[in-house]
């Protein structure tokens, strides 16, 4: 069979055309957009990255309920390219918080943050309007990017792969 192309009607340009390529035309699309029937989340409906590479970890290194549920709640709550937990309105999350919060006793808080800075998941830094919780950027983070101190942070944790070595 001879090599394939499409000759455009109008300029009268010759395109070849490769092994798989298609060819779609516009009323295609429009059939293959109702095709797929998506439904898009709401607008004001942000996202979180939880890394596949971070799954098989976090299925395996036996967290208790309690340290789940502190966990996910920190996560809910981080901060675009910080990774630090903070409220919507800024304020910062204390344990007294999650205990509210979550409905559990602050001593089960206790023990979940220190299991949970324990294994690298999590850390807690002083600023200077308080303490704060920031999630390791390994496991989950928002926004394409973070910051270097987070990432410098967390780059010897279990988690840490090399994110700021060139890509071939």
């Amino acid at each position: 069979m001879g090599r394939r192309y499409i000759t455009d009607e109008d300029t009268g340009e010759i395109t070849y055309l490769e092994e798989g390529d298609r060819i779609i035309k516009a009323n295609s699309l429009k059939y293959l957009r109702e095709l797929n029937n998506r439904v898009e989340p709401p607008k004001d409906e942000d996202f979180l990255k939880l890394f596949n590479l971070a799954l098989p970890q976090l299925t395996s290194i036996g967290l208790s309920v309690p340290e789940s549920r502190v966990f996910f709640y920190l996560l809910e709550n981080v901060r675009f390219e910080s990774n630090v937990a903070k409220h919507n309105n800024g304020r910062l999350i204390t344990r007294e918080h999650i205990s509210d919060d979550l409905q559990m006793p602050i001593s089960n808080i206790h023990r979940s943050i220190v299991k949970l800075c324990n294994r690298g998941m999590i850390a807690i830094a002083k600023i200077d309007i308080g303490k704060v919780f920031i999630v390791n950027p390994f496991i989950a983070m928002r926004g394409k990017s973070i910051d270097k101190t987070t990432y410098d942070l967390f780059k010897n944790t279990r988690w840490a792969r090399n994110w700021d070595k060139p890509r071939s």
